[in-house]
């Protein structure tokens, strides 16, 4: 059974679910129904998570009734075939990520799957994705500067979780969440990539270029997974899930500095000054 082509691993809030709605318009390449497959993080997870992912199916039926309203009868009992051999009993099984990729539309084109977690997968883990997945996989990291990307973090995790911090020990705790569930260790992640995948096999773009030159970049993507430049792109210049503006303590803001600290200086360090400053 099939295995995907190329994965977006990353990083959580770094523009992948944008990456997710130009690439999904391209007629050379492939998805599952499902942005974020969430296999190798959560494949162990039990039953909360494969809750999460028939939850996850139900949301892609009613979008594919919505955005395919002159299917045929046949087209739909198919694709509404295929959504329930991802919500199957086996779910999250090695089996299951392998049958997502052989639905019949996916045979003749360049199949992916965006997942952001993947980026800062446990080693375990790691290790387990890079010898199940083929040698020729490729993969792609779009890196936001750090106290950015952790700011926005956290604001996604106050909204998700509907809390409303007000007191210094309201923020602690969410600073505790966010230390639990962190995505974005560039330090700890990147050259464990580089060395287990090689450099050659991850393409690494900065975030600004999804904001100031996103046909640049989509071109960039194009190139490195070896499809035709597509031209006919829409919104590419809309903000996708834009987080709700919470207002943050200064103290929490520089405590998020502080932490930060060391993966700007690593980012600077690997990539450059110049593909930092476009990380911001």
């Amino acid at each position: 059974m099939a295995l995907p082509d190329f994965i977006c691993i990353g990083a959580q809030k770094a523009g992948t679910s944008w990456l997710y709605q130009m690439l999904i318009q391209h007629p050379d390449l492939w998805f599952p129904p499902l942005k974020e497959l969430h296999f190798f993080d959560r494949r162990d997870g039990g039953p909360k998570a494969r809750k999460v992912v028939a939850t996850m199916v139900r949301i892609a039926k009613r979008r594919y009734h919505k955005e395919n309203p002159s299917e045929s009868p046949e087209q739909i009992a198919a694709f509404e075939n295929y959504l329930a051999t991802i919500a199957a009993d086996d779910m999250l099984t090695e089996t299951w990520y392998r049958r997502i990729f052989d639905y019949p539309a996916a045979a003749t084109k360049v199949k992916g799957e965006i997942t952001p977690a993947y980026l800062d997968l446990k080693q375990e883990k790691f290790d387990y994705a890079i010898k199940l997945l083929p040698p020729q996989t490729k993969f792609i990291a779009i890196l936001r500067e750090p106290l950015a990307r952790s700011i926005s973090q956290l604001r996604m995790q106050i909204e998700a979780n509907k809390v409303d911090p007000q007191t210094e020990e309201d923020w602690r705790k969410v600073m505790k969440g966010l230390k639990r569930v962190s995505r974005g260790d560039y330090q700890r992640c990147v050259p464990m990539w580089n060395s287990a995948a090689g450099k050659e096999r991850i393409l690494y773009l900065p975030f600004s270029d999804v904001r100031e030159r996103p046909q640049q970049l989509l071109s960039t993507v194009e190139d490195y997974l070896g499809v035709s430049h597509f031209g006919s792109y829409r919104q590419f210049d809309e903000q996708i899930h834009v987080t709700k503006k919470v207002a943050i303590p200064d103290w929490v803001t520089k405590k998020l500095e502080r932490q930060a600290e060391p993966q700007r200086a690593f980012l600077i360090e690997t990539f450059g000054q110049e593909f930092y400053d476009k990380t911001k």
